[in-house]
């Protein structure tokens, strides 16, 4: 079974022939994540099944230390080989796939993927903490390009579950963190993290953070944040934005460095999950069973959605 896009997201319940070729597992998926990621261009995806995470058990493997093991997918396939995977950049890759948008996803069951986007998961850790990894390794990831010191006013523009998880990665790094987005019932969650909080359209445009995060969930997010940011301060895109337009000369008159972030580390998203550092319990919208993918997608692609999941029974 699997979800595929042709004209629309479809779900196709046939059970798929796959087997594995040298460097490959084959994974029998538990557990499915929508992510960024999946929401952005489906229309040019052509006949590929979707999905850039999911989390699952490995059925078969050269490596037989990954049998039977809980695992979760890294999204970016990359060949080891070239100049950017031997400088340690191989989520840079030059024969770079991305699962779900230039390879086929994980949201099939069987699923084949190279064994070295497996990364096992720690024991204490259940499927659905799990599952958020790439988006906490996001978080990380988006800290140290930043170089977070001292005590900097970092806002997260969006109050999607990536937003939050930023908000929430930022607040653990001793930053001074507010939240601005559209949706009040996440301010909810806010107060429970003691984390500031505001609604787009009551806040000022002074010119003063160091860093301005951008998830989903706020219109013309870029105009937003080159409005907010200081002179020379640091403004983050995350995968799954519409940037919408912006007055380039207001990059060049602030000196705004604009850092992107992709991915992050996986493997270290998963120990301080298993060390119960974040809530993800919280931002579980919805969960359906893989049959209904294409109501989950539709539910994830609304701007007042968290994280859905999607389980493969």
């Amino acid at each position: 079974m699997r979800l595929i896009f042709r004209d629309a997201i479809e779900f196709d319940p046939a059970q798929s022939d796959i087997t594995a070729s040298h460097g490959e597992a084959i994974i029998r998926p538990t557990r499915f994540a929508i992510d960024a990621i999946d929401l952005v261009s489906a229309g040019d995806r052509g006949n590929r099944v979707l999905g850039a995470h999911a989390v699952g058990v490995v059925e078969q493997a050269a490596d037989k230390s990954l049998c039977q093991r809980r695992v979760i997918v890294r999204p970016i396939v990359s060949c080891g080989e070239c100049d950017l995977c031997v400088r340690g950049l191989r989520e840079h890759c030059r024969e770079r796939q991305v699962l779900g948008l230039t390879r086929d996803g994980c949201h099939q069951s069987p699923l084949c993927v190279p064994t070295a986007n497996l990364i096992p998961i720690p024991e204490q850790l259940d499927d659905d903490g799990a599952i958020f990894a790439p988006m906490v390794a996001r978080a990380i990831h988006a800290a140290r390009r930043l170089r977070v010191e001292a005590r900097p006013y970092v806002t997260v523009l969006g109050d999607d579950a990536q937003a939050l998880l930023c908000a929430q990665h930022m607040t653990r790094l001793n930053a001074s963190v507010r939240v601005i987005g559209e949706q009040p019932r996440r301010f909810q969650l806010c107060e429970k993290w003691q984390v500031k909080h505001r609604h787009a359209d009551e806040i000022g445009r002074r010119a003063d953070q160091d860093v301005v995060i951008i998830s989903r969930g706020v219109a013309e997010p870029l105009d937003l944040a080159l409005r907010l940011v200081r002179p020379r301060g640091k403004v983050v895109l995350l995968p799954g934005i519409v940037a919408g337009a912006f007055d380039a000369g207001a990059i060049i008159a602030t000196e705004a460095e604009l850092v992107g972030v992709e991915t992050g580390p996986i493997d270290e998203a998963l120990d301080l999950l298993a060390r119960d550092e974040f809530d993800t319990a919280s931002l579980v919208e919805r969960r359906l069973p893989l049959a209904s993918g294409a109501e989950a997608y539709r539910l994830a692609a609304r701007a007042d959605a968290l994280h859905v999941l999607m389980d493969a029974a």
